[in-house]
């Protein structure tokens, strides 16, 4: 049968899009690839590998299933799952070795049971709602009590504080620089009892537009594919479009 189209992924591009934005970050900061959905519809398994070559210091995901299936391919990057967890994916999560996001004291007791279960420390990112609306506690006291409760745990290892930027593509950059200076200033509370945990918010927007969003790591997501977060070309950032 004849096929009209037909997509092709350019692995090339992709290795030159993680080098791309990686050389733009200071030293000591982590890039984090957002390879969830398939990596945007692009294979993950393909992706994974070639972010894992190119300069990518971890990889996040959406879901554990996603990091279950990338630790078949890469044994060693350290991972990131950003979305809630179900009590039955905690295990799933714990499997693969990746750090996951929490936000509530129930949820945290319940991964410290299952990791001490399984004999290992999990990485803890604790997500602060600076504005977002969709995952994490907009109470920055509740997400320290919520770093202590990780910190003293045996199983547990408090890893980073974090965000997301919701208005970060937008020209006015008014709620972004609001929600930058939230996370900032819970970070130097935070860093006062926890001196080594990771701050953590920049999406693609932030992370081309602002370097004062970039903190400890950014996790970009359409600008790995070579994408343009505000919808311009793409070549003006120095990006290839993967597909």
């Amino acid at each position: 049968m004849y096929e009209r189209a037909e997509a092709r992924i350019e692995l090339a591009s992709l290795r030159h899009n993680c080098r791309e934005l990686k050389s733009r970050l200071g030293e000591g900061v982590e890039l984090c690839p957002v390879l969830k959905a398939d990596a945007y519809g692009h294979g993950a398994l393909h992706c994974v590998t070639a972010v894992a070559e190119s300069g990518a210091d971890r990889i996040a995901f959406a879901t554990a299933s996603e990091a279950v299936l990338a630790r078949s391919v890469a044994p060693e990057i350290p991972m990131l799952v950003v979305g809630a967890l179900a009590p039955a994916e905690i295990e799933m999560a714990i499997s693969a070795r990746a750090d996951v996001a929490a936000w509530e004291p129930g949820f945290i007791a319940t991964l410290a049971d299952q990791a001490a279960a399984a004999g290992l420390v999990v990485g803890v990112h604790v997500k602060y709602d600076t504005g977002m609306g969709r995952l994490g506690t907009t109470d920055p006291d509740l997400v320290l009590d919520l770093a202590r409760t990780a910190d003293a745990h045996p199983n547990l290892r408090l890893e980073a504080i974090w965000t997301h930027f919701a208005t970060a593509d937008e020209e006015d950059t008014t709620f972004r620089d609001l929600q930058r200076d939230r996370l900032a200033e819970l970070g130097e509370r935070a860093r006062r009892e926890f001196p080594g945990v990771k701050l953590h918010g920049a999406n693609s927007a932030a992370m081309i537009a602002d370097p004062s969003c970039h903190f400890d790591m950014v996790r970009p997501g359409v600008a790995i594919y070579g994408m343009d977060p505000f919808g311009n070309d793409p070549a003006d950032h120095n990006l290839k479009p993967v597909l």
